[in-house]
């Protein structure tokens, strides 16, 4: 629930600061059309195909899926804060692939969506999340991880450089702490995100 939830609270960090694909498809086959060394082309596209398939690195995102109630609390660049409240769905789309998340705030500025996707890259061995929203025509993608049951997403924000840490709790929630570096290169927590289960 939180690698999606942390995608998902992307939009809320872009939204507060002012205003998180899969590359090489057609170079993986081309590759695939060059056998190598003693693997004959069968077998290459065997070995492709398995690496296709979700796995236990998948299931591990499973948590992230539901819908849930938002709420939402981000620092201003004034000293002062914004806050919300909205809503998550998500939900695995392409056969178990990737987790898609649908999120809303009512009022970030002004009413707030966006959409995420968090998978596993079984080639690279790294979870990654991908963000895009109504305040940006960027897309986001960040570099993510479990540490124990807690999930860190790293990356590029609409500000510079960011980390959401998302943390469970037993009653089924999710907390999205949001990071950003001040000028002197320090983390600092520049936002909050609470996600209760419907």
């Amino acid at each position: 629930t939180t690698q999606l939830v942390s995608s998902t609270a992307l939009l809320a960090i872009g939204a507060a600061a002012g205003i998180g694909l899969y590359e090489g498809v057609g170079t993986a086959t081309a590759t695939l059309a060059q056998p190598e060394g003693d693997m004959t082309q069968e077998q290459m596209m065997a070995e492709w195909e398995k690496m296709g398939q979700p796995g236990e690195h998948h299931k591990k995102l499973d948590r992230f899926t539901g819908e849930y109630d938002v709420q939402a609390t981000f620092m201003m660049p004034d000293g002062g804060s914004i806050e919300s409240g909205g809503s998550l769905t998500s939900e695995w789309v392409l056969g178990g692939r990737f987790v898609h998340g649908d999120f809303h705030l009512d009022n970030m500025m002004g009413p707030f969506d966006g959409i995420s996707y968090v998978g596993y890259d079984n080639q690279t061995g790294e979870y990654v999340s991908i963000w895009l929203d109504s305040m940006s025509t960027k897309a986001y993608v960040h570099e993510a991880r479990f540490e124990g049951d807690v999930f860190i997403t790293e990356g590029e924000g609409a500000t510079g450089p960011m980390r959401i840490v998302s943390t469970p709790k037993d009653d089924g929630s999710v907390v999205d702490e949001f990071y950003e570096k001040d000028p002197s290169g320090a983390w600092y927590r520049s936002g909050t995100m609470v996600y209760t289960r419907k």
